[in-house]
């Protein structure tokens, strides 16, 4: 266990030769409720890259069972779809779980799923999110940015610098609930699962619905909505040690193709239609698969 204000180096050797190899080891940080210094913990972690961690905030009950859930792999998980504007109903679905007394361990999202999970991983409760959620979207007009649609309908400018004021600069591996953002690596055609970094630059590539808002580019690499591939994020917390899952399907079942707002998108919906970007894209990545 881990206290991030006393220095580091009376930690170091002490992990590396307590237990021998074949040992699970898991870096605890606990910190207090006002704990800022995110740097710290992640340069600690950048040290130690192979070993889990957990953070664990002092007087909360609920971190501390999440640990010892997490040790017994009796995680519970949770998995958010993405749905567009039905990504509310997540809100709700949290709320329950609050009033209900039900843990959330881990927390995995797609599109809107992944913008209300990185909210509730930061360890924020319903009542918090909601007027967060209505500022972002009922009071700025963040789809008015709008461009030539060469390559989608809103320049995205407006929206990037949204998400990162909502989102600052925290990182993912910071957050006291394990967060995994889903989205589409175009330039691979494969899955891409954000675990470390930027949460707001995991929400924005996440969230980039073709032919809405423009692909996020990072590192030579080009990202869009999770959904085009995911849709329903629950095997990622199967296989990162959830022991039940429950997963959260606004529609489809998982399957993009048969979710209303992507099916609107795919069209063509009349004959003779010409097929949409979003069409052609999503059966390039399944001939690729």
């Amino acid at each position: 266990m881990i206290d991030p204000i006393l220095p580091f180096s009376s930690y170091s050797e002490e992990i590396n030769s307590m237990l021998p190899e074949t040992i699970q080891k898991e870096l605890v940080f606990l910190i207090d409720s006002d704990f800022m210094d995110w740097k710290k913990i992640e340069s600690i972690l950048k040290k130690f890259p192979s070993i889990s961690h957990s953070i664990v905030r002092r007087r909360l009950d609920v971190d501390f069972g999440r640990l010892s859930r997490r040790l017994t792999g009796k995680s519970i998980g949770v998995a958010l779809s993405g749905g567009g504007a039905k990504g509310f109903a997540h809100l709700g679905l949290l709320k329950c779980f609050e009033e209900n007394e039900i843990p959330v361990d881990m927390i995995s999202g797609t599109s809107a799923g992944a913008i209300m999970g990185g909210l509730f991983a930061m360890g924020l409760d319903s009542s918090d999110i909601l007027p967060l959620i209505r500022n972002f979207w009922l009071d700025r007009n963040l789809l008015g940015d709008f461009t030539f649609p060469f390559v989608s309908l809103v320049r995205g400018k407006r929206y990037s610098q949204a998400i990162h004021e909502f989102f600052k600069d925290r990182s993912i591996e910071t957050l006291p609930i394990p967060f995994y953002a889903i989205a589409c690596n175009l330039t691979k055609a494969e899955r891409k699962v954000f675990d470390r970094g930027l949460l707001w630059k995991a929400v924005r590539s996440s969230t980039s619905i073709p032919g809405i808002f423009p692909p996020f580019a990072e590192r030579g690499e080009l990202f869009v909505d999770g959904g085009l591939l995911d849709n329903l994020p629950g095997s990622i917390l199967k296989e990162r040690g959830a022991g039940i899952l429950i997963s959260v399907d606004l529609g489809g079942g998982g399957q993009i193709d048969k979710d209303e707002m992507y099916h609107n998108l795919l069209g063509p919906h009349y004959l003779g239609e010409a097929p949409s970007f979003f069409n052609l894209l999503f059966h390039h990545l399944k001939r690729k698969l």
